[in-house]
């Protein structure tokens, strides 16, 4: 017998350099996010570090900018 998964509604391609690279399955909030041309930025704190981004934070310029609202 198969074994039947169940994936988010969602699927979108990633194309990089004109080459389809992966294919993702998502919900509609994440597929939006992806399909509005956001900046990605790798923020993987060194070894031993907190993370210093924050949901809701700016980024203006190359740089996070921390704001007080939750």
């Amino acid at each position: 017998m198969s074994e039947h998964r169940e994936f988010p509604p969602i699927k979108l391609a990633i194309i990089l350099d004109g080459t389809v690279v992966d294919i993702i399955h998502t919900d509609e909030r994440f597929a939006a996010i992806w399909l509005s041309n956001p900046i990605v930025v790798d923020v993987t704190p060194e070894e031993g570090k907190e993370i210093e981004v924050h949901l809701n934070d700016g980024y203006v310029d190359g740089k996070f900018i921390h704001t007080t609202e939750g």
